[in-house]
């Protein structure tokens, strides 16, 4: 489906840009994936963005959301900052650098408490502990320590480091403290 915008689209136009998507599919369908990008550069030169995954094209010069916010929207969150991430993260994974996406999640939550869903195309905000909520009670210094260590392990996990994600939670565990990833909490235990 297409979207146009505010201006109607003349039947010409229209004629012209779904000959072209024809093209790009036919062309994607027999595996000419050269001449499929040729025809989805002369489609943007025209000032029409396809977007695969939705099966969308528009000419309004809007460009598609990436990812969107789910969740909780309590927590106060630089939408604007995460949205550069999350378009700097998508630039370096088109380019396969894949290393540079990589720092750039880690940034995402880190810096801004976000965690991605590239399948769902989602982020959300989490809490300091990776996501994870305290069950019971736990000495401060030592809480923050926990948090710490459990949202190194979410990053960890994100990028697929299950050696090093056992390995924090090893940590956690040493210091007398729980994980329990189904309920996504934490505890103390004696």
């Amino acid at each position: 489906g297409g979207r146009g915008g505010g201006e109607p689209i003349s039947d010409e136009r229209l004629k012209a840009i779904n000959s072209l998507l024809r093209a790009r599919l036919l062309a994607k369908l027999e595996h000419r994936f050269n001449d499929a990008d040729a025809v989805l550069e002369e489609l943007r030169s025209v000032g029409v963005l396809c977007h695969d995954g939705r099966k969308e094209w528009r000419v309004d010069g809007v460009p598609f959301e990436a990812f969107r916010r789910v969740g909780s929207m309590e927590a106060l969150v630089d939408e604007e900052a995460v949205q550069a991430l999350l378009q700097q993260r998508a630039s370096a994974k088109k380019a396969r650098d894949y290393e540079t996406s990589d720092a750039v999640l880690v940034t995402l939550l880190e810096k801004h408490g976000v965690t991605v869903n590239d399948r769902e195309r989602t982020w959300s905000s989490l809490n300091s502990a990776g996501g994870y909520v305290l069950d019971g009670l736990l000495a401060p210094d030592l809480d923050e320590r926990v948090k710490t260590l459990i949202s190194r392990r979410t990053v960890a996990k994100m990028l697929r480091d299950y050696d090093l994600a056992d390995n924090l939670q090893e940590q956690v565990r040493v210091l007398g403290v729980m994980i329990n990833d189904k309920s996504k909490s934490y505890r103390y235990v004696d």
